[in-house]
């Protein structure tokens, strides 16, 4: 074969060559763009499921047919609310503890569940609202009787089963607290204050579930809403925290230590404890003092050259204060607190 048909056979081999691999090449990438729009599509359809079952909330979980079933603690379903508009269920709560107290808080975005006297809770159900968590226009329904009893401006819950009371503000601006008795709904106040909250000490369990702080035309006091009565003297000072007979009070950076009745016991100290068990301590740069808060009784104090650390701490069925890792004082029988002066007692919940 001489060299020019050996040349032609050359370039045909290269050309035939070449056309396989476009060919080959076009079948890949055909292949690769169906698996890719196969792969699209099924994460499109997995992430719509999983974006429908993630956004899926527990109330849209309760919702049947434009009724809503309200539940107990047991997911057991104890009524239901036939809903006026498509925006409609339990009403969220409303913040405003901004001031010096030690108050319980909750989420922004908490949701009052709470189910009170076994035939009360707290709805929205008005699609003019503008607030995206409905904390404005809540409905007090009874659905016992599947009757709206009270509407409010807003309303503060806690996420406490053992506080059977509800802190509401009227149109006017201004709050109450709401209870329930033997008779059904009780305005525990009127509504005259400008702020009401409760005090929650280290051990998160509330210390008195009776006392609300409340402020209004510049004075702080505390109520009783097992009296409806006030429970302590007036103070100029912000209400910081409470326990039995003793009140804390808070100017600037340093606390003030009163009883109800506004004898002061302590001057500027730096620090307050509230361990539980009717314990208040105290400190300033150079001393340390243990008060029973029911007695109004000092139990320790002592001055100090320099205070290092200083805590209060549950060991087993006790509760030792610490200061410069050293043990100062000791609370034994931790089984039952002391009664205050409206009778009511309360147990200890120590959770550290």
């Amino acid at each position: 074969m001489n060299e020019d048909a050996i040349r032609s056979k050359e370039k045909k081999n290269k050309k035939l060559a070449l056309v396989v691999m476009i060919i080959l090449c076009a079948v890949c990438l055909i292949l690769g763009g169906i698996g890719g729009v196969l792969s699209f599509i099924s994460f499109i359809d997995n992430a719509g499921m999983q974006t429908e079952e993630n956004t899926m909330t527990p109330i849209q979980q309760e919702f049947s047919d434009g009724v809503l079933n309200i539940m107990n603690e047991s997911s057991s379903i104890v009524g239901t609310y036939k809903c006026e508009n498509t925006r409609c269920g339990y009403a969220y709560g409303y913040q405003d503890d901004s001031y010096d107290l030690k108050a319980i808080s909750v989420p922004n975005d908490y949701q009052m569940r709470n189910l009170f006297d076994d035939q009360y809770v707290l709805l929205y159900d008005d699609d003019e609202n503008d607030d995206t968590l409905h904390r404005k226009g809540v409905i007090l329904y009874n659905y016992a009787t599947n009757t709206k009893e009270r509407e409010f401006d807003v309303v503060k819950t806690y996420n406490k089963p053992e506080i059977n009371y509800f802190i509401a503000r009227e149109n006017t601006g201004l709050w109450a607290i709401i209870g329930f008795d033997e008779n059904g709904i009780r305005d525990v106040t009127e509504a005259v204050y400008d702020y009401i909250g409760i005090f929650l000490p280290e051990n998160e369990s509330v210390a008195d579930q009776n006392l609300f702080a409340t402020f209004k035309s510049n004075v702080w006091s505390l109520v009783d809403v097992s009296t409806g009565t006030t429970y302590s003297t007036d103070f100029e000072e912000s209400i910081y925290a409470y326990d039995g007979e003793l009140v804390v009070t808070k100017n600037g950076f340093k606390y003030n230590l009163y009883d109800v009745h506004g004898n002061k016991l302590f001057t500027n100290g730096s620090e307050v404890l509230f361990p539980g068990a009717g314990l208040l301590i105290i400190r300033d740069d150079n001393n340390v003092t243990v008060y029973d808060a029911y007695a109004i009784e000092e139990l320790f104090s002592k001055d100090y050259s320099q205070i290092r650390s200083f805590v209060a701490q549950q060991e087993n069925e006790k509760i030792v204060v610490k200061v410069n890792d050293e043990d100062v004082y000791t609370k034994e029988n931790l089984v039952k607190s002391p009664r205050n002066k409206s009778g009511a007692r309360f147990d200890l919940i120590i959770d550290y």
